[in-house]
């Protein structure tokens, strides 16, 4: 059955960035957690489904192999914004149970992605989490451009976003 959970912060419009909005998406998945981990951890998959991410790869690797640390260069685009290419950076590496990274900036992130597994019996739960800011973003900017309809433009990234993460989940589960 999917379960989609849509959590948003609170926005303010005098202090998003620092309370740095979020959605997530969950699915249970009858597969292991190895299973799951192994399409989760391969930056590849997402572009299958995303209707923003064309494509991801790996960049460089600090210990040699995927992990903590390593890069990740993603590939996409959007009508109404073109074409762009970002570097993200992996910041929890936990095989079959947490996979995080933060895009653009390591200090200052424009967004921080983060996949949860939980064995829930004889299923797995996948959970998938974006967090918004504090860095300089395409949203950070309409933000400060029209900080009356902050809330607005927030939520509207965030509900893309949901539905975005939750076409991902299902396509690893469709894999599965």
């Amino acid at each position: 059955a999917v379960k989609a959970i849509l959590e948003a912060t609170t926005v303010d419009p005098v202090t998003w960035y620092t309370t740095l909005p979020q959605r997530s998406v969950d699915l249970l998945i009858n597969a292991s957690p190895a299973e799951v981990w192994a399409l989760v951890s391969d930056p590849t998959v997402p572009g299958d489904a995303s209707e923003e991410l064309d494509t991801a790869a790996w960049g460089e690797h600090p210990s040699g192999e995927p992990g903590l640390g390593s890069t990740i260069i993603g590939y996409s685009s959007k009508e109404g914004y073109g074409d762009w290419i970002t570097t993200s950076w992996v910041t929890e590496w936990d095989p079959e149970r947490r996979f995080t990274w933060v895009v653009h900036d390591l200090e200052n992130p424009i967004a921080t992605w983060q996949f949860d597994i939980d064995e829930v019996g004889v299923q797995t739960r996948l959970r998938q989490q974006v967090t918004l800011g504090p860095g300089e973003s395409a949203i950070a900017r309409a933000v400060r451009d029209r900080p009356e309809k902050e809330e607005k433009i927030v939520d509207r990234r965030l509900t893309y976003q949901a539905e975005d993460m939750m076409r991902n989940l299902e396509a690893i589960k469709a894999k599965l």
